[in-house]
């Protein structure tokens, strides 16, 4: 078998099926940089609800309220709803695993059996792929 030794003259005298990999390569790599420039994303939360009395019940814990407030829409078995807060309840504490929380009443277009537990996830704080990925490698908020 023939080694390669890359050289400043094999850099200049490749072949044509050579340009035509480094071509696809440049465009492949192009297209991933300006995917994850221009796309946009949400944030998300997973949570466990009830639904009751038509209304969708969530304990929140106070960490994590701003996702609901703010949240664009929930996914349920994979179909989105949008949603409204119809009553958030008073601070409760879990004594069994020490953490305040709060009950939310939503309000959604669709109706599940009475007091099926539900996993919902919450759809939040859109932002393009870039400045998430700045985030998470220099720790900006």
């Amino acid at each position: 078998m023939k080694s390669i030794k890359y050289n400043y003259y094999n850099l200049m005298h490749l072949n044509p099926r050579n340009y035509l990999l480094t071509l696809l390569i440049v465009v492949l790599e192009t297209l991933i940089f300006s995917h994850v420039l221009f796309k946009e994303v949400y944030s998300r939360k997973n949570y466990y609800a009830v639904f009751k009395d038509g209304y969708l019940y969530l304990n929140i814990d106070i960490d994590n309220t701003d996702a609901v407030n703010h949240g664009k829409y929930l996914n349920i078995s994979g179909k989105k709803y949008e949603y409204k807060i119809n009553n958030i309840g008073d601070l409760q504490v879990d004594e069994i695993k020490v953490v305040n929380y709060q009950t939310y009443e939503l309000v959604i277009n669709d109706s599940f059996k009475q007091n099926e537990l539900q996993e919902i996830t919450i759809y939040y704080n859109k932002e393009r792929i870039i400045n998430k990925l700045l985030k998470v490698f220099f720790g900006k908020e």
